[in-house]
C-alpha cells in the first residue's frame, strides 16, 4: 500500500490506499467528484486533511513574527553603527543612529518582549541614555525606559559580559523613568540615583 486513492461508491466517495502497480508505481484512480473546489461545495472527508481553514490566521501570524524579527536584526545593525560613532567621538551621529533604532523599535508589528528585539532596545536604550548625558541631551522616551526595564530585571546579577554591563543601568533608568512620570504628573521624585560609571 503506497498511495491514497479515491474510488466511487454507491454514487458517493471513499478513500483507501491503493496497491502499487506491476512496475513498481503507485496508481491513482480518481473520482472527478471528489475534486470540486472548497467553494463549490463541503470537501469529502478523505480531502479534509487538505483542506486548509487556518491559513487565513497562520499567514498573518507567521508574517508578523518575521516582520518583528527583520526590524529587531535591523536595529542591532543601528546598535553597531552607533556604537562605532561613539567610539570615534562622533556623539550627535551616534545618538541618531541609535534614536533611529528605537524608533524602528516602535512600530505596532515589533514584538518588543522576545529575545532579539528586546535586545536590541535594552542596549539601544543604554546607549541613547549614556551618549544623551555626554552632551547633555534628551534621552530614550519613557515607552523604551519601561519596556527596557522589565527585560533588564529578568537578567540574573550574575551573567558576565553586555549583560552585566546593562543590569547596571537600572537604578539609572528606574531613576530616568521616575523623572518622566514626575514630568508628565504622574509621579513624583525626590532625586535621581547615580549613573553607574
Amino acid at each position: 500500500m503506497c498511495a491514497t486513492s479515491v474510488l466511487a461508491d454507491g454514487g458517493g466517495a471513499k478513500c483507501r490506499l491503493s496497491p502499487p502497480s506491476v512496475s513498481g508505481c503507485c496508481t491513482y484512480f480518481v473520482n472527478p467528484r471528489c475534486l470540486t473546489l472548497p467553494s463549490s461545495g463541503r470537501l469529502p472527508a478523505c480531502f479534509a486533511r487538505f483542506q486548509s481553514p487556518l491559513m487565513s490566521n497562520v499567514r498573518p501570524f507567521m508574517l508578523g513574527a518575521v516582520k518583528s524579527l527583520l526590524a529587531g536584526f535591523l536595529a542591532s545593525a543601528d546598535f553597531g553603527r552607533a556604537s562605532r560613532l561613539e567610539r570615534q567621538r562622533r556623539l550627535p551621529e551616534a545618538i541618531a543612529a541609535a534614536r533611529s533604532g528605537l524608533e524602528r523599535l516602535r512600530q505596532p508589528f515589533v514584538r518588543r518582549s522576545r529575545p532579539v528585539e528586546g535586545s536590541s532596545l535594552a542596549s539601544l536604550t543604554v546607549l541613547v541614555e549614556r551618549i544623551a548625558t555626554a552632551v547633555g541631551a534628551e534621552g530614550a522616551e519613557a515607552s523604551d525606559l519601561r519596556d527596557s526595564l522589565s527585560l533588564l530585571k529578568t537578567l540574573e546579577t550574575g551573567d558576565s559580559g553586555s549583560q552585566a554591563s546593562l543590569y547596571e543601568w537600572i537604578p539609572y533608568l528606574e531613576a530616568r523613568l521616575a523623572r518622566h512620570s514626575a514630568n508628565e504628573g504622574t509621579y513624583s521624585t525626590a532625586g535621581e540615583r547615580q549613573k553607574p560609571t
